[in-house]
């Protein structure tokens, strides 16, 4: 993910000395074992909100269509090639 890693590396060359970064960015599990109970979870959690059933189904098209959640491995990697992690 080269674009990814240079954002990064822009974020981290902005940081001031003794600055932090919290990635909040949605991680995939290592494998369907464990993304499934989240991919599960979020799901229940959408559709138990304050919303109406249509803006239910759009939240989760969106998320379908948009989100790319790569391995928490993978997004480790990317820090540890960068050498910021």
């Amino acid at each position: 993910m080269e674009i990814i890693s240079l954002f990064l590396k822009k974020i981290y060359d902005a940081l001031l000395p003794g600055g932090m970064f919290v990635n909040a960015d949605q991680a995939s599990g290592e494998t369907v074992y464990f993304s499934n109970p989240f991919t599960s979870y979020w799901t229940e959690f959408i559709l138990s909100g304050p919303f109406h059933e249509k803006e239910h189904l759009e939240i989760l098209q969106r998320r379908s269509e948009l989100d790319r959640n790569e391995k928490m491995s993978d997004q480790l990697k990317w820090l540890w090639d960068l050498r910021i992690f």
